[in-house]
């Protein structure tokens, strides 16, 4: 059915420069940290993959060291991020009919905070499941709508350069976080870590809550 369609475009000479590179790139930057709303959902996504990608290498440690488990438990616990991917992807769509998307990625974040501190707070079987289970319904909440609000709020000759530095962005976020998540908690310490990433997260929330409802109240 897609093979069927014909779309009919112009063809246009295009400058193929570094240059002509350089100057795309300064657009569509330009574009997305002029914008409020794509700025804050942009900077929420790759805030998201940073929490995410900090917590995927050390998970197995914090359950082998913290919790003293083995592979089953670690399994299960791992899987409920995955449960939790597909429940809020699930809701995230008929709660965006009812709320702005700004509000939506606000919880998201919410919700990715205290999963974070939950997990560095309690040494508990149960409570690591929640904590998972929050953090995969809190990335879906901030993921979908950013998604979103990128393809409604983007003109149409915009779309590649503005997905091509959200692409970028959310890359260079989970292998920062990836990278520094062994060197942080070493210094700190796991728990301590989560602790942190918990707290950096719902500050960041209640800062993006303060820029978004401000030009609403005026």
């Amino acid at each position: 059915m897609i093979f069927s369609l014909t779309i009919v475009r112009p063809l246009l000479d295009r400058d193929g420069s570094l240059r002509a590179l350089l100057r795309d790139f300064v657009e569509g930057n330009r574009f997305i940290f002029t914008h409020r709303e794509l700025r804050f959902a942009f900077l929420s996504s790759c805030a998201a993959m940073f929490v995410l990608s900090s917590f995927s290498p050390l998970i197995s440690v914090y359950i082998r060291d913290s919790l003293g488990a083995g592979p089953l438990l670690y399994g299960a616990i791992s899987a409920m991020v995955g449960v939790g991917l597909i429940a809020g992807t699930t809701v995230v769509r008929g709660v965006a009919v009812r709320r702005p998307i700004e509000e939506v990625v606000l919880a998201g974040l919410f919700g990715l905070g205290l999963g974070a501190a939950l997990l560095g707070g309690f040494a508990f079987t149960a409570t690591a499941a929640i904590s998972t289970f929050l953090l995969g319904v809190g990335i879906a909440f901030v993921i979908v709508p950013a998604q979103t609000l990128s393809q409604k709020e983007t003109p149409p000759q915009m779309q590649g350069r503005v997905s091509s530095t959200f692409i970028a962005m959310f890359s260079l976020a989970q292998v920062l976080g990836m990278l520094l998540s062994g060197f942080l908690a070493d210094r700190l310490g796991i728990r301590q870590l989560f602790l942190a990433c918990g707290a950096v997260v719902i500050a960041l929330a209640v800062g993006g809550w303060l820029s978004t409802s401000r030009p609403r109240r005026r």
